[in-house]
């Protein structure tokens, strides 16, 4: 009874009043647009919950995707707790509270004044933060995000957002854009316990097994029995590994620099690699199942 009322509860706060069901709005395509595709995907990184890397990872797999799309851009959607700028050790002068200010008139030119780049890289993603104060936690109506998000998706073919971990209305509003969600974890025992929470969200949210990947960040530590029963506990969700690097991340932090950019070839770097190349498989394979409409 329990879980029945739970599962009444989130549904009627989580009631889309657009009407639209998860899933069946989402673009399939990593278009480029010199290809004239006309759509754009949008992938979700959440973490199951705080201090498990989401956002970390967020920051070295948009640089690993740039590998794959013409375009990319990563999208910081905390606004009370933003982690990009100080991941790329980088305080824009123009954010996503001035495309808000814009209303709904926001030009190509606009939009990329307000992201800034990695220097040095010649096909660097973009990146779209929230002030880095906080500030814009009370600013911004974090509501209007979806709407945003879709009259600016024309400009990038590939956008990653990093979600905020509370779950409300507009997450859950954001996650209907995506046509993919990336679960962020941790091998241990309360991690595990938030990650099945997401999940049964995401399926009392009619969000299809096949749109989630799940990672498990920092594997092979101490508590490997845990990890190695990770599998048979989520049998229906796509599971995937990204070692521990702790330190070295944090190294990068400091500088501003992905480690996937900085030590190739460390076991990291692998992993992000080996999880951007799973990503670009999963959207060909949605995308010959579900071919773009001309």
């Amino acid at each position: 009874m329990g879980h029945n009322l739970q599962i009444s509860k989130l549904l009627n706060l989580f009631v889309r009043p657009n009407g639209k069901v998860a899933g069946n709005t989402s673009p399939d395509v990593w278009h480029d647009t010199k290809n004239g595709a006309e759509q754009s995907a949008i992938v979700g990184i959440v973490g199951a919950k705080g201090g498990v890397g989401a956002s970390t990872l967020a920051f070295n797999l948009t640089v690993a995707l740039s590998d794959f799309a013409s375009q990319v851009t990563l999208v910081d959607a905390d606004f009370q707790q933003p982690a990009l700028s100080i991941l790329t050790a980088h305080d824009p002068v123009y954010t996503i509270a001035d495309l808000f200010s814009k209303g709904n008139h926001i030009e190509a030119n606009v939009f990329e004044a307000c992201t800034y780049r990695l220097e040095g890289l010649k096909n660097s993603p973009r990146f779209l933060t929230p002030p880095s104060d906080g500030d814009g936690a009370f600013a911004l109506d974090s509501g209007s995000l979806p709407d945003l998000l879709t009259q600016i998706s024309t400009f990038s073919p590939l956008w990653l957002i990093d979600l905020p971990k509370e779950i409300d209305r507009h997450l859950v509003e954001l996650l209907d854009l995506c046509s993919e969600i990336i679960l962020v974890m941790e091998p241990d025992l309360t991690s595990v316990a938030a990650a099945r929470r997401w999940l049964n969200h995401f399926e009392d949210l009619g969000y299809d097994p096949a749109q989630v990947l799940m990672v498990i960040n920092r594997s092979g530590g101490r508590l490997r029995e845990v990890e190695s029963q990770l599998s048979g506990n989520f049998p229906r969700w796509t599971l995937l590994s990204v070692p521990n690097a702790y330190e070295a991340l944090q190294q990068c932090c400091l500088s501003g620099k992905p480690l996937v950019l900085e030590r190739p070839n460390h076991p990291y770097t692998k992993a992000v690699r080996a999880l951007a190349s799973l990503m670009k498989e999963r959207n060909h394979a949605r995308a010959v199942k579900t071919p773009v409409q001309q």
